[in-house]
């Protein structure tokens, strides 16, 4: 008889046993799949020790419960390479993330589990080629590599030669319309590789799964939740595009970075790791300057030539200036195109009344509603909460008339181009005027089919569709200052990746700004020299790639309570730190940079810590963090922290 020791594949909060034991008459083995009861349901459940009974009876009678049967065995062989459980470990310790919600992101949903199609795959070829143990491995600076730019000859080159040798790919794509790009040209160029995707039908589990632990030579594509692919004989990781947001896990939980857990990843498979971006993160840049990977530079990178406009004098309530009218006419007398980016929804970002001075907010997150138009019909919107109003025509507050709608949104661009350019076509992208990606795709095909010349304006959507670097022959940045002013630590880092990324749709890059001798963008030209600068700074204050930004977030719909325990937690954290001896930096509580959405306040505090992290390093955080009550959430290396 055997105690069986397993984690469910169920979301278990923080604070609750993640491991639960079963008893059963044959040892399991690591990795194996079987079904045991928790409150009177039946769950699949990951095998990850097997303990005689007889060395623990003395043990069990002890316990106040009592050791329930395993109910079923659905795999008594591993359905996992041998280094899986490792590695979701390493990512549960490093994130601080309950294991069970680790392994619910990574397995098959639980209808899956329960399908006859399913349990009938073979999965004992998964351990053929693998090492027994689940270690890391070093990863020389060699085989750990930085593309800076696009360059898809060299990705290909790298992906045959994996193949060649009968290991497989790995792929990592921000997004669906990228997945879909190089799925196409993997099909042209290579094979075809497999898409692993999790909202997909049982069907569709059981083909992944059927291609994955069958084959060799393999090329898998898809988002970060394609790191969990139970892939053996993995000879390569490719990362595209490094610096996406969409590589942090920000949606549900568990919380996670997949770039670093890719360099993990690599790690224990040993396999080589490849990070392509045409605005390489700092903490790629970094690793760099650190010696700690390999750069492969792809021509003309490094440097960038912009226009800068001074928009000072331009009248009130206009974004085009003189200067940009002059291009833009060029433009469009040409018959070609131009792209104008503004990341903000809306026509206006506020109502004002000039006579008190009342802003117009919504009364659940106490924020300015944005004024919208479309096709006759004005609404206040709360771009938080998703609550509407009708505009006011009067101010309720002092009676006056004299409202101003004031900042720019994407409509009120469109809107002055439509005016200002008649013989052109403008059209809009946005999630307001294209939810879904058919819409925005119908868009994109129509404003390139456009033959009498067209405007595109465009929020931060546009950078999804990479197929159209080049189709421009002007990118503008309406308002430069809009984005740069946030508090965000992260700030440089993000203006100067929007700034490259319209570099690369047109060759004339406009910036718009009512700041032209800003030292950032003087700068900007020597990206070397912007990115140097910056990290200099980081190394500073403790920020990513030199220290650990660790945010815990509270939210309560009364005030006072949520204050009081931001204040006691900060003082536990404190002393936890003291105990142990460690070199945490903490910020006392302070509200949200949103301090109140859906009638729910919200209080935070950021604790940073020196890199790398040793294990041990590690384990001594997470005794601090233990501290925090699960009510709380917890972000390691967040991408916002605003």
């Amino acid at each position: 008889m055997y105690i069986i020791d397993v984690i469910p594949i169920r979301k278990i909060p923080r604070g609750h046993p993640q491991v639960l034991s079963y008893f059963f008459g044959t040892k399991l083995p690591q990795g194996a799949v079987m079904i045991g009861e928790i409150r009177d349901h039946e769950l699949p459940m990951i095998v990850i020790a097997s303990r005689p009974l007889k060395e623990y009876k003395a043990t069990v009678r002890t316990q106040e419960f009592q050791l329930k049967p395993v109910k079923n065995v659905l795999f008594d062989t591993p359905i996992f390479p041998s280094h899986y459980l490792s590695f979701l470990k390493w990512i549960s310790d490093y994130y601080f993330s309950p294991i069970s919600y680790v392994v619910h992101a990574a397995t098959p949903p639980a209808k899956v589990f329960a399908s006859r199609s399913f349990r009938n795959l073979d999965f004992s070829r998964i351990y053929d080629r693998q090492d027994p143990a689940g270690s890391t491995k070093e990863v020389t600076q060699e085989r750990k590599v930085l593309l800076w730019g696009y360059d898809k000859k060299s990705i290909l080159e790298k992906i045959r030669n994996t193949i060649i040798k009968d290991q497989n790919v790995l792929l990592l794509a921000p997004q669906a319309v990228t997945i879909n790009i190089w799925a196409d040209i993997l099909k042209r160029d290579i094979q075809s590789p497999i898409i692993y995707r999790r909202s997909v039908s049982i069907k569709k589990w059981v083909e992944m799964y059927q291609q994955i632990t069958r084959s060799s030579g393999e090329i898998i594509v898809g988002a970060r939740s394609a790191l969990f692919a139970p892939l053996p004989n993995i000879g390569l990781v490719v990362v595209l595009h490094e610096d996406s947001p969409s590589y942090h896990s920000v949606d549900v939980p568990p919380y996670y970075h997949a770039v670093s857990v890719a360099e993990k990843l690599a790690q224990y498979t040993g396999a080589s790791l490849m990070l392509s971006s045409i605005t390489p993160s700092l903490e790629s840049y970094g690793a760099i300057q650190d010696g700690g990977m390999q750069l492969e530079k792809q021509e003309g990178r490094g440097k960038m030539s912009l226009d800068i406009i001074d928009i000072r004098t331009n009248p009130k309530g206009k974004i085009v200036s003189d200067l940009l009218a002059v291009k833009l006419k060029r433009i469009i007398e040409n018959k070609k195109r131009a792209l104008v980016f503004i990341n903000r929804r809306g026509h206006a970002t506020a109502v004002l009344c000039r006579d008190c001075g009342r802003v117009f907010s919504c009364d659940s997150c106490e924020l300015p509603f944005v004024y919208h138009v479309a096709e006759d019909i004005r609404t206040l919107w709360c771009h938080h909460c998703g609550k509407k109003a009708e505009p006011p025509d009067i101010c309720p507050n002092c009676r006056s008339h004299n409202l101003d709608y004031i900042g720019t949104g994407i409509q009120k661009v469109a809107s002055e181009l439509t005016e200002r350019f008649p013989q052109a076509t403008t059209f809009r992208l946005d999630s307001d005027s294209a939810a879904v990606l058919k819409d925005q795709k119908h868009i994109l095909d129509q404003m390139v089919q456009e033959e009498q010349g067209a405007i595109l304006v465009a929020t931060e959507l546009i950078f999804k569709y990479e197929y159209l670097f080049g189709k421009f022959d002007l990118a503008v940045m309406a308002n430069f200052d809009q984005l740069f002013h946030l508090p965000d630590y992260r700030i440089e880092e993000k203006m100067r990746r929007i700034l490259v990324l319209l570099k690369e749709f047109s060759t004339e890059l406009a910036v718009q700004t009512y700041n032209p001798d800003r030292e950032f963008l003087k700068k900007i030209s020597d990206l070397r020299t912007s990115y140097e600068q910056e990290l200099d700074a980081r190394r500073k204050f403790f920020y990513p790639p030199y220290g650990q930004v660790i945010r815990l977030v509270h939210r309560d719909r009364i005030l006072d309570r949520s204050l009081a325990q931001a204040k006691f937690l900060h003082s536990k954290i404190q002393l936890e730190i003291r105990n142990l001896e460690l070199d945490i930096r903490v910020s006392p509580p302070l509200p949200c940079f949103i301090p109140k959405e859906k009638n729910t306040y919200c209080f935070e505090m950021i604790l940073r810590l020196k890199k790398p992290l040793t294990p041990e390093e590690i384990r001594k955080r997470n005794e601090v963090l233990k501290v925090v009550p699960a009510d709380w959430e917890i972000l390691v290396d967040p991408w916002k922290v605003l």
